[in-house]
């Protein structure tokens, strides 16, 4: 009798841990679907302030930024950001490997989000091959080490007191926003916008697609935040 019982607590233990680590899994894959709505917000928000002609172009740079993202982050990005992490394409498909997946996920979505805030402040005023050898550098080698340094590893964190990011306020946001501004500086503003005569030809184009992106957006946050 006493060993079915300590058989019953041991199945019970495992249960419990096997349900926390599914729960876990499943928290973090809700948020981060939740985070790619973001990439959504971004192209409407974007999109309706451009002109008509440039919208669909401005809808193909957010795709871009979240595929090449997470290309960047299965060869490269996620071991510069996780150092002491097995390279993702190592991983089994076995069980353990389900944190680590989530952890990819959400490294993915963060790495997305911060770069994809430059595209809307170079909107209309830098073209594709320009756009995407600098989604690579930002993706590629300066998120990973912003990422880094103040969530795993390095001076940020060691220091004494040591530095805390709430959110991604400085991971993500002041980082895209830095880029943003950089990169809105180098280029300049859009010929002819701030003349009198053709202010009135950069008008957003559509309106209830900027008021919804902002929605979307809006959406986004509560899993950014939570997840983060």
């Amino acid at each position: 009798m006493a060993h079915e019982i300590d058989n019953l607590h041991m199945e019970f233990e495992n249960f419990k841990l096997v349900s926390q680590v599914v729960g876990d899994v499943a928290w973090v894959i809700g948020a981060f679907v939740i985070i790619l709505l973001m990439q959504l917000g971004f192209a409407m928000l974007e999109s309706g302030n451009a002109r008509d002609h440039n919208a669909i172009m401005t809808y193909v740079k957010n795709i871009m930024d979240l595929c090449l993202s997470t290309l960047l982050a299965l060869f490269w990005s996620y071991s510069l950001a996780f150092p002491e992490s097995d390279h993702p394409l190592t991983w089994s498909a076995a069980g353990e490997s389900a944190p680590k997946v989530t952890q990819l996920l959400l490294h993915i979505a963060y790495q997305a989000t911060a770069v994809t805030i430059l595209g809307g402040a170079v909107s209309e005023r830098m073209n594709l091959g320009a756009y995407v050898v600098l989604v690579c550098l930002l993706a590629g080698v300066f998120y990973p080490l912003a990422s880094r340094w103040c969530w795993h590893e390095g001076a940020l964190v060691e220091r004494t007191p040591p530095f805390h990011d709430f959110a991604g306020s400085g991971v993500v946001h002041y980082f895209g926003g830095l880029a943003a501004l950089i990169g809105a500086a180098c280029i300049g503003p859009r010929k002819g916008r701030w003349d009198e005569i053709e202010a009135a030809n950069f008008a957003p184009h559509n309106v209830p697609t900027v008021l919804g992106g902002a929605l979307v957006l809006w959406i986004g946050w509560y899993g950014f935040n939570v997840a983060s």
